[in-house]
């Protein structure tokens, strides 16, 4: 069993030097939300595998520079939604394999380097829109499920770099037209 936090875990501002696990939280039990904001750096891995996170995950601009993985969420339980957006950067990998979100996750306006969601489930949007340097990423949705994909074709990598095998989602909207709904076909080429 994993360290338990009765309400936030707050690290916002903090700059982790350290190489290896900067934050190491494995299955811990977290009743509020995650904050890895306002000026948030780690040259580290950032691990949550099986945490329970019952509100929110927000690293919006957060910087993480490890030299492997960046942010580890495998079979993570997040309550509500995960931010991950307005120049959150990750030079490698963000993994969020099998992990069970309750709301969105938003990628907006980010930098990420390798992004796998391979066995995500989200109840709600995976906002995939303003994604710096799109074209140099990869990006791994296999066997995931959300309720909307709100996206730009700009914010997509090449076909080499994507694996799409078994995504589902119910409705795609585009992120330059947001209010208009886009049938899947016009999207296929």
């Amino acid at each position: 069993m994993g360290a338990q936090v009765g309400g936030d875990l707050n690290c916002s501002a903090a700059d982790l030097k350290s190489q290896g696990d900067t934050l190491y939280a494995d299955g811990a039990r977290i009743a509020g939300t995650v904050y890895l904001v306002d000026g948030f750096c780690s040259a580290g891995t950032i691990s949550l595998r099986d945490a329970q996170i019952d509100e929110n995950l927000e690293c919006s601009g957060a910087v993480l520079t490890a030299q492997c993985t960046n942010l580890y969420a495998d079979g993570a339980r997040i309550g509500d939604s995960v931010f991950l957006r307005n120049k959150f950067s990750s030079s490698t990998t963000v993994r969020f394999n099998g992990a069970r979100i309750g709301s969105d996750i938003d990628c907006s306006y980010s930098r990420i380097g390798n992004l796998e969601f391979k066995g995500t489930q989200a109840g709600g949007d995976l906002i995939l829109t303003g994604i710096q340097q799109g074209n140099l990423a990869n990006l791994d949705l296999s066997n995931s499920r959300f309720r909307r994909l709100l996206d730009q074709r700009a914010s997509w990598p090449p076909g080499s770099h994507l694996h799409l095998d078994g995504f589902v989602f119910q409705d795609l909207v585009s992120g330059d037209q947001s209010t208009r709904k886009t049938p899947a076909e016009e999207r296929i080429d």
